[in-house]
């Protein structure tokens, strides 16, 4: 955490992501411990919650086009799968 921030803001950016990551259709999950301590530590590298709402829609994105190209319903379970 930064050291002029607040647990506070941290959290709150944590619910943020959270919101972002379980709206797309394509995503089934109930955003775990794993992916809270993920979000949690892209919010301490200084990652923007503007470039994580982009990088949640281009891979929800890209596995919606995948999913109804193979005719799969597998969802994305975990906040990792838009780490790249």
């Amino acid at each position: 955490m930064r050291k002029t921030e607040r647990p506070e803001a941290e959290a709150a950016n944590v619910a943020k992501v959270r919101k972002a990551f379980l709206r797309p259709c394509c995503v089934r999950s109930t955003f775990g411990s794993a992916d809270e301590r993920l979000a949690i530590r892209w919010h301490r590298a200084g990652v923007p919650l503007p470039d994580v709402r982009r990088a949640i829609l281009l891979g929800s994105t890209r596995e919606s086009l995948a999913m109804v190209n193979r005719n799969s319903s597998d969802p994305v379970a975990i906040l990792r799968y838009f780490e790249p």
